[in-house]
């Protein structure tokens, strides 16, 4: 059974809130840092155990909904992320998933401002 993600997400929130960057050390960065890949790698994980291809991963019930236009946004989301941290072969095998499950062609009312910060802002 998996952990809800939003436990994680918030206390990653609190941790980046509460304490200011600078007093971190050398050591406290790369602790942070490998925090940030632990936590991210829990969320992507559990989306695409339980959610891919829907759009969003409601953490409370482990399942998919499509709520942003049936395109797996949190997938295109996550896809500079998984650029960020040097997975290549995920980000692969992502890119190839959207090739195969995804159109854009449906007729369908979606939301701009969310297509806008998340199909384009993860490309």
């Amino acid at each position: 059974m998996s952990v809800p993600c939003t436990r994680h997400l918030q206390a990653l929130l609190l941790t980046l809130l509460l304490v200011p960057y600078p007093v971190y050390g050398l050591v406290d960065r790369i602790a942070q840092r490998e925090r940030v890949r632990s936590l991210f790698y829990h969320s992507y994980n559990n989306y695409m155990a339980h959610a891919f291809p829907y759009d969003e991963l409601r953490p409370l019930t482990c399942d998919g909904v499509d709520s942003w236009g049936s395109h797996a946004v949190t997938l295109i989301d996550s896809l500079d992320m998984l650029a960020v941290l040097g997975d290549h072969a995920e980000l692969a095998r992502g890119i190839s998933l959207l090739e195969e499950s995804v159109s854009f062609s449906k007729d369908f009312n979606v939301s701009l401002f969310e297509s806008t910060i998340r199909t384009v802002g993860g490309l």
